[in-house]
């Protein structure tokens, strides 16, 4: 349910990017989305630090992570224990809400290039 609800913004995000994109002047939607795709890069490195802390402290105590395991951590999803998925998952969510800010962001960019 969650990919369902992340699908969903991202297509919100961007028919409001294209909607914003007729009625604004191309400078005004380049630097709202310059400022949106920054906070929502920002954030995501901060949250990103945060969730992969998580994870660590999650599953490295029980030797589960291997080597180079922070360049797929989300294979290690199923081998969190119930009580763990708690503090590790919101971060998760998080970092992808993040993202979604930052591909908003570079659609309303878009929108404003081509709005010039």
């Amino acid at each position: 349910m969650p990919e369902l609800l992340i699908a969903v913004g991202i297509v919100a995000a961007l028919v409001l990017a294209a909607i914003g994109g007729h009625f604004l002047h191309g400078p005004i939607l380049l630097g709202i989305g310059a400022a949106t795709s920054a906070a929502g890069l920002t954030i995501g490195v901060i949250v990103g630090v945060r969730y992969h802390l998580a994870l660590y402290r999650a599953l490295g105590p029980m030797g589960i992570l291997g080597s180079g395991w922070w360049w797929r951590p989300t294979s290690y999803h199923a081998r969190l224990p119930s009580a763990n998925r708690r503090t590790v998952m919101p971060w998760f969510h998080a970092g992808v809400i993040s993202m979604a800010v930052a591909l908003a962001g570079c659609a309303l960019m878009l929108a404003g290039i081509l709005r010039f």
